[in-house]
């Protein structure tokens, strides 16, 4: 699967729901690319006093690579459900897909985690700003679906290819 070419690999059964499930994870993704912009770019909305003083250098950074990875696995999932670019080959988007997916959860599930757990009384938590948690959690929330529909479409791309498919028809 992962030498050839993406469009080696034909539509399967479920593609109109992929594409469903793919188009609205982009649009998750894009609310957290325009958030996590925004604030690598030094905006303050959405961040509490407590959030605004505290950031640097740093934050920005990771705001901009948190925005970076949606982007990437955003450009990664509609490769793999349109087949394009034609001749690419699949591990490319796959890998778009993956690393971004799993970097916007991980970036996204750690910081919830502290807030639930600040929520029940065992931490600090509960004192960021109104959309940091919001951003947190779709990120989460994101990755899981990314990883739940790849695994779709990892399997239908393994399924056969458009060879296999010709041989069958035969």
């Amino acid at each position: 699967m992962f030498r050839s070419r993406i469009t080696d690999h034909p539509t399967g059964p479920y593609q109109s729901v992929l594409i469903l499930f793919v188009w609205l994870i982009t649009g998750m993704l894009a609310v957290v690319v325009l958030a996590r912009s925004s604030w690598a770019l030094g905006s303050t909305s959405g961040l509490s006093p407590r959030l605004i003083g505290a950031r640097g250098v740093a934050e920005a950074l990771a705001d901009a690579g948190t925005a970076l990875f949606a982007i990437a696995a955003a450009v990664g999932l509609l490769a793999l459900v349109y087949r394009r670019p034609p001749q690419r080959a699949t591990w490319v988007p796959v890998t778009l897909a993956w690393v971004g997916g799993g970097a916007v959860f991980g970036n996204g599930l750690y910081p919830t985690m502290l807030l639930v757990a600040g929520a029940g009384g065992f931490g600090a938590g509960g004192s960021q700003g109104a959309l940091v948690p919001f951003v947190d959690l779709l990120q989460a929330l994101t990755g899981a679906v990314i990883f739940v529909v790849g695994a779709f479409l990892l399997v239908e791309l393994d399924t056969f290819t458009n060879e296999d498919a010709r041989t069958v028809a035969l």
